[in-house]
C-alpha cells in the first residue's frame, strides 16, 4: 500500500485526505517551481489520536510525491518543548543534530503545542516563533494541539502566522463508531477473528473505557484490545494469540470481570504487563 493509499485509509482525518488529495494535483503540475509544498499546518488532535501515525504518513506522502526536499538523518521529528527556560534551545539543537552534511535539518517536525496552551505571549513562546522563523525554509511543520475553542484557535493561528504561511487542518471528534473501526481493525492484525454476535459487546466495552480518566483514543482502545487478548487467551490454549476468535461468550465474560479491573487501572497504575 502506498502512502497516499495509507492516508485515505485512516479513519476520519478528511481535512489531511483532502490536503493529499491537493498534493497529488500539485505533484502533476509541469512547471518545477510549482511542485512543491512550503505550507505549514496546525492540526488540533488529541494526543493518543494519531498523530504519529499521521505525522509518519504524510511524511511518506512528501517523499512519495517528491513535494519536499529531505536532506537529513531521519524524515521526520516529533518534539514536545515546555513552558520553561532553555526548552526552545534545547529543542532546536535536537532538531539540527539530526542533519548530515550542514547544520540545518531539512524535513518535516511535528510539534505538540500544549505547554504553551494558557498563554501564547510567553517570551518561551515568542523565542520559539523567532525559532521556528529562522529554520522555516527548510522545515514543513505540523503543529499539533488540543481541540480549542474558535476563539483559542483563531488567536493561536494569529501568532503561528509571523512565521509564515499557515493552514488549519480541522478534526472532528471521533465517534463510537470510529473507535469500534479501529478495534476491528486491531485484532485483524493480530490475526485474530471477532464473531458478528461479539461486536455488539465490543462496542460496549468501548463506551465502557471511552468513560476513564484519562482516555486517550486510538491509544487507549489499543491497550483495550491487548487486555482483551491476554484475559481471554488466558483462559484458551496458546493457539488463540495466533489466529483465534472471539465469541461473544468470550467477550460478555470479559465485561462481567476483567474490564472492571482494567478500567480501575486506567485511572490509577495498570496491570503488571500493559
Amino acid at each position: 500500500m502506498s502512502a497516499t493509499e495509507r492516508v485515505y485509509n485512516l479513519i476520519g482525518m478528511d481535512s489531511v485526505k483532502n490536503e493529499v488529495e491537493g498534493w497529488n494535483v500539485l505533484s502533476k503540475c509541469s512547471h518545477p517551481s510549482k511542485q512543491t509544498v512550503s505550507q505549514n499546518y496546525l492540526i488540533p488532535l488529541a494526543s493518543g489520536a494519531g498523530r504519529t501515525t499521521i505525522t509518519r504518513e504524510i511524511t511518506g506522502v512528501l517523499k512519495e510525491l517528491r513535494l519536499f526536499s529531505f536532506a537529513s538523518a531521519v524524515p521526520f521529528l516529533e518534539v514536545k518543548p515546555e513552558s520553561r527556560q532553555g526548552q526552545v534551545k534545547r529543542i532546536f539543537e535536537q532538531i539540527r543534530s539530526e542533519a548530515i552534511i550542514t547544520n540545518e535539518f531539512k524535513g518535516l517536525v511535528a510539534v505538540d503545542l500544549s505547554a504553551y496552551y494558557d498563554n501564547y505571549y510567553t517570551a518561551e513562546f515568542n523565542e520559539f516563533l523567532d525559532q521556528t522563523r529562522y529554520n522555516d525554509n527548510n522545515i514543513l511543520f505540523v503543529f499539533f494541539t488540543q481541540r480549542l475553542s474558535d476563539e483559542k484557535t483563531t488567536e493561536l493561528l494569529s501568532r503561528l502566522q509571523t512565521i509564515g504561511n499557515i493552514k488549519l487542518l480541522p478534526t472532528d471528534e471521533f465517534s463510537d463508531k470510529d473507535l469500534l473501526t479501529f478495534a476491528l481493525r486491531r485484532l485483524e492484525k493480530k490475526d485474530i477473528a471477532i464473531e458478528e454476535a461479539a461486536v455488539e459487546e465490543l462496542q460496549k466495552a468501548i463506551k465502557t473505557v471511552r468513560k476513564t480518566q484519562g482516555f486517550a483514543y486510538f491509544k487507549s482502545i489499543d491497550k483495550l484490545i491487548a487486555d482483551i487478548q491476554y484475559s481471554i487467551g488466558k483462559s484458551q490454549d496458546t493457539d488463540f494469540y495466533i489466529g483465534g476468535v472471539v465469541s461473544k461468550n468470550d467477550l460478555c465474560g470479559y465485561l462481567s470481570n476483567d474490564l472492571k479491573q482494567y478500567t480501575v487501572s486506567e485511572t490509577g497504575t495498570r496491570k503488571l504487563g500493559f
